[in-house]
């Protein structure tokens, strides 16, 4: 017989070998389809929108806070700084968030910057930490349309969260003499990770 080896006082053929490097594979199979399947389980981003119905954040530095949940956003609040005032009734404490991190936001108006404003900046807060993520610029003379953080961003790309941290849409604009309000604002996107 050819191919005739003495291994532990067993003679294994190359037939048998064979056959023992198929169970072999066929035991290991499973296990590499569990750690493909567990390789596959990655986070997946959750959208959040909200609509600020066309609303516009006013000349002069007033901050207007966006709540981000449901088909119609409650109309936004004037605050004093770009996390919102010292009391309660001044801002919208924001949406309690599950650990993860907000990024890549995106901005629709439907009407033009004026030429005579300065930028309007549109950005995603955490309240609790008072930090904030990516900010979506939009300059005078933009006209209406879809902004994105790639293509008018600034500032970090990512905002992190802890669980139960709070989450609001901001935006601001600082004062320019003889400006007047932003463009006109409806929708207002970002994606969410949990960790």
């Amino acid at each position: 017989m050819a191919n005739i080896t003495k291994i532990n006082g067993n003679l294994i053929t190359a037939q048998s070998a064979s056959f023992a490097l198929t169970a072999s594979m066929a035991i290991n199979a499973p296990i590499s389809a569990s750690l493909a399947a567990t390789a596959s389980r990655a986070p997946t981003p959750i959208l959040f929108t909200t609509n600020w119905i066309g609303s516009t954040v006013s000349n002069g530095g007033i901050i207007r806070v966006g709540y981000i949940l449901g088909a119609v956003a409650p109309a936004g609040v004037s605050v004093g700084n770009i996390f919102g005032g010292t009391n309660l009734t001044d801002f919208y404490p924001g949406y309690p968030m599950p650990r993860g991190y907000a990024y890549d936001l995106s901005v629709v108006t439907t009407s033009t910057h004026t030429g005579s404003n300065n930028p309007c900046r549109i950005y995603v807060a955490n309240q609790t930490t008072l930090t904030t993520g990516s900010n979506i610029n939009i300059n005078p003379g933009n006209g209406p349309g879809l902004f994105t953080f790639s293509q008018s961003g600034s500032g970090p790309a990512t905002l992190s969260f802890s669980e139960g941290d709070r989450l609001t849409v901001n935006g601001g604009m600082t004062f320019t003499a003889a400006g007047s309000a932003s463009a006109a604002i409806t929708q207002i996107t970002f994606k969410y990770i949990l960790t």
